[in-house]
């Protein structure tokens, strides 16, 4: 018993209210950055209050995927996507990642003595 509440001393020291609320801005963030387009391509009404967020990324992949309205996808399997919508999203999460807001599990982790490092792909 001893070693298994030991080995989930992180997940009780994790701040899970700092990354829910991190996570619910970048969404926000998105909706932000992203409505004038994705109302134009899903209708007025793609989102009617703030629990629908999370649908804010299905929406920009569909948009991206040129997946209309009757979810006919013109898009290859092979094919790159880019679209103004895709970009547009991927600057706000780009700027939000990098943020110092972004990084306060790592930090806080870090000083519990736990060093997590990440690998960037460019």
């Amino acid at each position: 018993m001893r070693d298994t509440l030991q080995s989930e001393a992180v997940e009780f020291a994790f701040d899970c209210l700092t990354l829910h609320r991190n996570c619910w801005r970048m969404l926000r963030s998105l909706r932000e950055a992203c409505e004038p387009a994705l109302r134009n391509i899903q209708g007025p009404e793609y989102i009617n209050d703030e629990a629908q967020l999370p649908f804010v990324i299905g929406c920009i992949f569909m948009a991206a995927m040129g997946v209309d309205r009757l979810g006919k996808a013109s898009a290859n399997k092979d094919e790159v996507v880019k679209s103004r919508v895709m970009v547009t999203a991927a600057g706000v999460v780009e700027s939000l990642v990098s943020s110092p807001a972004a990084s306060l599990a790592v930090l806080f982790l870090a000083k519990q003595g736990y060093h997590v490092e990440f690998e960037v792909e460019r």
